[in-house]
């Protein structure tokens, strides 16, 4: 999460949900325990994985639908598609990514990662108009994903760095 602050501070167009896969992905892919925690890999993770944390959960859902939500409110994304299903559809095609890592054509992530963002943007997204505030969009991510941050610290029980 905090790559994506960093990176949504530094280019606040990473709001956009292309932009945002791409840095998500790099984020990720690289980090097996962290890839294996998105994807519930028990065989990775071992004993590391217990009981389903429903609350947990449920504050990641309500994170990503308040990004899509805020994405749909300046019309960034698809106007065919329930914010749902669009955010269903998303999941799917980012999850998609993370597992078929293990059988990556040649080239190194940054490549999987701009087709990632190439498919993002095909798939539900529309093209951002010339006068969008992306320092409003950025600093409204940023919240998002610091209240979502803090909850998670609280939850585990760590320290705010």
């Amino acid at each position: 999460m905090d790559a994506l602050r960093q990176a949504l501070q530094r280019d606040p167009q990473t709001c956009l949900l292309h932009n945002f896969a791409r840095v998500y992905f790099l984020a990720v892919v690289d980090r097996p325990l962290l890839r294996g925690l998105l994807l519930g890999d028990p065989h990775l993770l071992g004993k590391l994985t217990g009981s389903p944390d429903p609350a947990r959960d449920d504050r990641h859902a309500a994170v990503a639908r308040g990004y899509l939500a805020l994405l749909a409110e300046h019309g960034l994304l698809r106007d065919d598609l329930k914010v749902d299903e669009i955010g269903y559809a998303y999941q799917a095609t980012f999850e998609g990514f993370l597992r078929a890592e293990g059988s990556a054509p040649a080239g190194g992530p940054e490549q999987r990662a701009e087709l990632l963002a190439r498919t993002v943007r095909n798939a539900f997204e529309n093209e951002a108009p010339s006068d969008l505030p992306f320092q409003e969009l950025s600093a409204a991510t940023i919240a998002l994903l610091g209240a979502l941050v803090d909850a998670d610290r609280a939850a585990f029980g760590l320290p705010e760095i």
